[in-house]
């Protein structure tokens, strides 16, 4: 049972990274193509949209949420393999990726809607680098543990 919501979850994370990929195709040298590359993509996004958000209604607000919040889930999960989650009480998705070994989670939605909304300064790449370093060192830990 478990197992099919993540997996129906991930297929839903799925098509609204297809989405966005669509939705904001054109963008950026290499657009939204979920490589880490794309990282500055979101970015300019994300300047983009918080230029744009006192225009946009609470319904557009969130749909740019949704829709970047899932292609960075995706390209996370892409690139590090894991599994997407439901987080019942933030009422959002969480990536956790390296189990069994080890265990880094990211949320990036609150951070992307606070981006858009002008309440967060600090530059997104940053934000995903720290997850990647994350990731990065816990694998090494992992690996000099198992050996």
């Amino acid at each position: 049972m478990l197992k099919e919501k993540i997996k129906s979850l991930e297929k839903q994370i799925l098509a609204a990274a297809e989405e966005s990929v669509q939705h904001y195709h054109g963008l950026g040298k290499s657009g939204l193509d979920f490589t880490l590359n794309s990282v500055s993509v979101i970015e300019q996004l994300l300047a983009e949209l918080q230029s744009q958000n006192g225009q946009m209604s609470t319904q557009d607000l969130d749909d740019a949420v949704n829709r970047l919040g899932s292609y960075v889930l995706e390209m996370g999960r892409q690139n590090f393999g894991g599994h997407i989650y439901w987080f019942d009480s933030l009422q959002q998705p969480i990536l956790i990726v390296g189990e069994p070994q080890f265990r880094i989670s990211f949320m990036p939605l609150d951070r992307i809607r606070a981006h858009i909304e002008g309440s967060y300064n600090e530059n997104f790449m940053e934000y995903y680098q720290e997850f990647l370093s994350r990731v990065q060192q816990a694998k090494v830990r992992s690996e000099m543990y198992s050996n």
